[in-house]
């Protein structure tokens, strides 16, 4: 049976099995540079089990003034409805507690990007190999994500003037 838990408030309880879960990522690990200590640090923590096995881990991270969400499926359970699952559980519970979510997905990551842009995820731009992305919540949010688009054009400006 598969459960999506959130376990934010038990993240003490599921140490060991976050770090084992962690140890067995390969190329996932590389790309968002995940470690125990991140996914511990965060706001929110949602899993999905199918027995006592981790298949995946989807959370919210805070960086500077937004919340980046992240979530990383076990490779032999990624093209499954597994992350788009994790994905839907995250933005519910991310709504009760902040204004917006932000998210980077890899531009060759189709699925991804297509699945995102149904649930209303907005597009803020892209930078090199990464297409960044956020969802607002709320008024509040909305401004956030104003704000964080201008930010985002003015940073590729900068990239652009340091060549």
């Amino acid at each position: 049976m598969t459960e999506y838990l959130n376990i934010t408030d038990q993240l003490s309880e599921y140490k060991k099995n976050i770090r084992y879960f962690v140890s067995l990522l390969d190329s996932e690990k590389e790309f968002f540079r995940i470690t125990p200590e991140r996914i511990l640090k965060s706001i929110q923590v949602i899993i999905v089990q199918k027995g006592s096995e981790i298949c995946g881990i989807a959370g919210l991270e805070r960086k500077y003034f937004f919340n980046l969400a992240y979530i990383i499926v076990k490779e032999k359970y990624q093209g499954t409805i597994i992350g788009a699952r994790l994905q839907i559980k995250n933005i519910e519970e991310s709504k009760k507690i902040i204004n917006i979510i932000c998210g980077v997905i890899e531009e060759k990551n189709f699925k991804s990007i297509t699945f995102n842009r149904k649930l209303g995820i907005q597009n803020i731009g892209q930078r090199g190999k990464l297409c960044y992305f956020g969802l607002p919540f709320n008024w509040k949010g909305n401004t956030l994500f104003y704000i964080i688009k201008v930010l985002f054009q003015l940073r590729k400006i900068l990239d652009l003037v340091k060549r």
